[in-house]
């Protein structure tokens, strides 16, 4: 109950990680035939991982509320396994402590509440391990077929548990080479050892030789490229500690003492298989390391196998090695909750995608296009989710190779056809990362923009004010120069006022006018925008006139305005003057500037 609590505890506090989403969008609401024929080269995960939430889908559904419901619930199945592996090598007091480490421990939980293939990993690993060594011990029919169908298992759904087959074949070989092939029985068991190992590799061939999933995927890492500081210093923390930790500069070393003190305690204890653990955690780094330097997937998710080992590794020293075996649990226990509370509290694995999307949706029009910059599948989940666009695909850059060209193709013929872009959040390190946002800004007005948790989204309208932008008749006339033809103001999240002023010039003016607009309280001007029409891009001097233009202009409202969430006390003064002579031109009124009050003209949005 208290790894099962853990594990639903703040389930859905943050939206899903780019992973994530693409588990919901591909594994789950695609038919399995299409994603084992389309997506198994692209996103390399076991046939098994495909079938269980495609299944799930269809069964509870795959809203977000709900995704994160399978691997939380198959999560807690870890607790259980963690038992019976530590159990089988050291007697139940060592299960039931490994059992307790594994259900506090932070990457259980941060895979557990992550809706994609690891979980599952974590779960039938340590059972195909125990198994194995079940069948080793005891040589039964039945033994051996569940070590058989564990194995295959674990193989159907992560292609790194090889690493782990290899590390349990070095370890029968070292032990039956031992000394230990001169009974018939030792000799029987290591026949029957192969054999298993022959009928596991006919199981899994079918899948693991098609010739598409060996060269034709093109799959090269999502994550970095071997390098042996990150060895120490990221790769096995995150192992023992979960993605992210408190402490970065004192983790290392704590890991340096539970893994060093652990094996120094089993060996002087004479514990015969701790040997069987250490190659079980040695392997698969070294074979990770080695993946690497071809491949960047030098990353703790995928040999998490390792994670699993390390608390068994612990919770047996602890026991039998008594005078320091004590210290190195409470080490462990204390790093285990510290870094639980930060990864509850302090750390979000995934951007505010839902305050982004909800933003948008209150924002945008029907006829607006939205394009994301991240070539993240959770901007395309969020999209679909809160339905802000017809085509929650586009991507630009759709990827390092896209032709700039073809990036600006496509922005030409979104900006004619739409009435706004929104583009939305960070583009990854790539050549032709800035093309897209480098010729919004130069083809194009930037309306809005707002940011969420390191999320930016900016709106982006054509130069072009379509007559349906505004009311027919305008909102002041500044005698012969131009007409104010109408007003928007928008609040962004931030506190910023937005306001898009629609001018129609009447007639060339002898000097630059500029434009200024002012918040006033009853003490005078609390802030202000000046600034000459569209930021210096029109000049009054030269403008056309009967040409409606829009010009945006941003007023940062003062720490008194923003405690004043209605601005009723505010009124915003808007006007044209000559900057030399510091003149302002009159309204027909006689006035010198249109004076509106905020609230009555605040656009509440943001």
């Amino acid at each position: 109950m208290f790894g099962a609590a853990l594990r639903f505890y703040r389930l859905n506090a943050v939206p899903l990680r780019g992973d994530e989403a693409f588990t919901v969008l591909h594994w789950m609401r695609e038919p399995l035939g299409q994603t084992l024929a389309q997506i198994a080269t692209v996103d390399p995960q076991g046939p098994f991982n495909y079938g269980l939430y495609r299944l799930y889908a269809l069964v509870v559904g795959s809203e977000e509320r709900v995704v994160r419901f399978l691997p939380a619930l198959i999560g807690v199945l870890g607790v259980p396994a963690l038992y019976a592996l530590a159990a089988q090598l050291s007697g139940w007091r060592v299960g039931l402590l490994a059992a307790l480490l594994w259900a506090l421990s932070p990457v259980a939980i941060w895979h557990a509440q992550d809706a994609r293939s690891y979980v599952i990993w974590s779960v039938v690993n340590p059972i195909a391990v125990w198994l194995a060594l079940r069948a080793l011990t005891f040589d039964r029919r039945i033994d051996w077929v569940l070590y058989v169908l564990a194995a295959v298992l674990a193989l159907y759904v992560y292609y790194l548990e090889l690493f782990t087959v290899f590390a349990l074949n070095l370890y029968v070989i070292l032990r039956f080479v031992r000394g230990l092939l001169e009974t018939g029985e030792s000799r029987n068991r290591l026949g029957h050892w192969v054999l298993a190992q022959v009928v596991v590799l006919l199981l899994i061939a079918p899948w693991y030789l098609q010739e598409r999933l060996l060269s034709g995927g093109g799959y090269a890492g999502t994550a970095a490229g071997f390098e042996l500081g990150r060895l120490w210093s990221d790769l096995l923390p995150a192992l023992v500690f979960g993605e992210k930790y408190p402490f970065p500069a004192v983790v290392p070393a704590v890991v340096g003492v539970l893994l060093v003190g652990s094996c120094v305690g089993l060996w002087r204890v004479r514990w015969r298989s701790w040997w069987l653990l250490a190659l079980l955690v040695v392997i698969p780094i070294l074979a990770l390391s080695l993946v690497s330097l071809r491949l960047d997937v030098f990353v703790a998710r995928y040999i998490l196998s390792v994670s699993v080992v390390v608390v068994v590794f612990v919770s047996v020293a602890g026991m039998r090695w008594r005078r320091v075996g004590v210290g190195l649990v409470g080490l462990l226990w204390v790093g285990q909750v510290v870094a639980l509370h930060s990864y509850w509290y302090d750390y979000t694995k995934s951007p505010d995608w839902r305050s982004l999307s909800a933003y948008i949706l209150r924002n945008a029009s029907p006829h607006d296009t939205v394009i994301q910059a991240a070539a993240d599948e959770a901007f395309t989940f969020y999209c679909q989710e809160y339905h802000l666009s017809e085509d929650c695909d586009q991507k630009l850059p759709a990827g390092p190779a896209q032709p700039a060209d073809e990036i600006v193709s496509v922005l030409t013929m979104r900006i004619a056809s739409s009435r706004g872009i929104w583009y939305v959040a960070n583009p990854p390190g790539w050549s032709n990362a800035a093309v897209a946002l480098d010729w919004l800004r130069a083809n194009s007005q930037e309306a809005r923009s707002a940011r969420f948790a390191g999320l930016p989204t900016r709106y982006f309208l054509p130069w072009q004010v379509d007559s349906d932008e505004i009311r027919q008749s305008p909102l002041a006339r500044y005698l012969d120069t131009a007409e104010l033809a109408d007003l928007r103001v928008l609040r962004e999240p931030d506190g910023r006022l937005v306001l898009w002023l629609y001018w129609q010039p009447l007639a060339a003016t002898v000097a630059p006018l500029k434009v200024f607009v002012h918040l006033t309280d009853s003490h005078g001007i609390v802030a202000q925008s000046d600034q000459f029409p569209q930021a210096g891009r029109i000049d009054t001097t030269t403008w056309q006139t009967r040409v409606l233009f829009r010009d945006i202009h941003t007023i940062v409202l003062p720490d008194t305005a923003l405690q004043n969430n209605a601005l009723i006390d505010y009124r915003l003064a808007i006007g044209l003057y000559d900057p030399v002579i510091n003149q302002r031109v009159e309204l027909v009124d006689g006035s010198d500037a249109l004076i509106m009050p905020v609230s009555e003209v605040l656009t509440e949005t943001g």
